[in-house]
Order: C-alpha cells, then structure tokens, then sequence
C-alpha cells in the first residue's frame, strides 16, 4: 500500500582539518503532524475548509487590500429549503446533497478563489483580484450548474447567492454584514437568485 510520508530534512556539512568530507543529514518524519494540522483546517463532512480557516483567509485578504489595493469579493450561499431534504429524506441524504454541491463548487472556480463550508448549509467563496461585477458573474454560474445537478433521491435543488466586495472603508463584520443582507434578499425575493451588495 502506498503511503505519502512527510518529512523535515536537515542536511549539514562535515567538515575535517577544515575540508569538507561530506555531509550528515537527519529525517524527521512530520507526516501526523501535518494529517492533524488538515483536520483542524478542514469541514469533516465536505473537505472543505471549515469556518476557522476561512477566517484566516479573510484576514489575510484585508491585509492585502490596504497593501497592495488587491481587489476581492466574496460570494456567501445557501442551499434553499435544505431543511426539507433533512426532514424528508433524513441526515444521510442531506449529507450526500452537501457534497455533491461541495465538489460542484470545487470543480466550478478558479484556482485562486478559496471555497470553503461557513456552516450547516451555507458556503462561502472568497475571489482574489475580482471584483463586484466578475463575481457576480461568477456566482451566476455556481447558480446555473447547481439547478442542473439532479441529486440522488432528491431531484434538482436551488442556491441563493448574496455577493459583495470589499471597499476602502470596510472591515471583516461590515462586508459580511453587507453579503448576508443581499443573501437574504436573494431568499426572500423567490430564491434561486444572485443579489449583489453596493
């Protein structure tokens, strides 16, 4: 069976009369430490990264937008009446729609945007160097290619997107403030919508 193991590698120099001889190098096996560092950065269910993380994210972002003027945008979703599938189907099948629409949405961005779980159902997306207008795009495709999965027993589901960009005087909790207002108009006008923030 294979198994990837990592590993921290310290290499010196050997030295004699003042001559190099060769050199000592020592293998420290950090492969668990690195498995649990994933699990504390990871949603269990999806694999996505779990609440924690995307904090950091988050925090990293800001930092790079009062630097360096890096535009980003972020798309918060919510799977509409996932209540029902819960208590219609139960759990188990709730639990499969959750990840079939987490590999959906992995399989969907770009490289450099982060998805992650932000809690029971709903999802967030942070996009690097995007702003309003991409990402609303962006999140109008997410909407199109999750109303055309059929899911196993279920059938076809909706997502509502709420989508804001952060501007120059904006923290963390404001821009969120912003997303979650424009996801609850995306929830309250009929569902299965894009609402973008200004």
């Amino acid at each position: 069976e294979n198994q990837t193991i990592i590993c921290n590698m310290y290499v010196e120099p050997i030295f004699k009369n003042g001559e190099k001889i060769g050199y000592r190098a020592i293998c420290e096996d950090i492969t668990d430490k690195k498995r649990i560092e994933e699990l504390s950065i990871r949603d269990k269910l999806t694999s996505l990264y779990n609440r924690l993380k995307l904090d950091e994210i988050m925090i990293e972002k800001v930092e790079g937008f009062k630097r360096y003027k890096n535009d980003f945008s972020i798309i918060l979703i919510d799977i509409d009446d996932f209540k029902i599938v819960n208590d219609t189907y139960g759990h188990d099948v709730g639990d499969d729609v959750l990840r079939v629409l987490s590999e959906t949405l992995q399989s969907h961005v770009r490289v450099t945007d982060v998805v992650g779980r932000w809690g029971g159902e709903e999802f967030l997306i942070i996009c690097e160097n995007t702003n309003l207008e991409n990402a609303h795009t962006l999140a109008e495709h997410i909407r199109t290619m999750v109303s055309n999965i059929i899911f196993k027993e279920v059938g076809s589901k909706t997502i509502s997107l709420g989508v804001a960009q952060f501007q120059e005087n904006d923290t963390i909790a404001s821009m969120f403030k912003r997303t979650d207002e424009a996801l609850y108009k995306a929830k309250s006008s009929g569902k299965n919508c894009v609402i973008t923030a200004v």
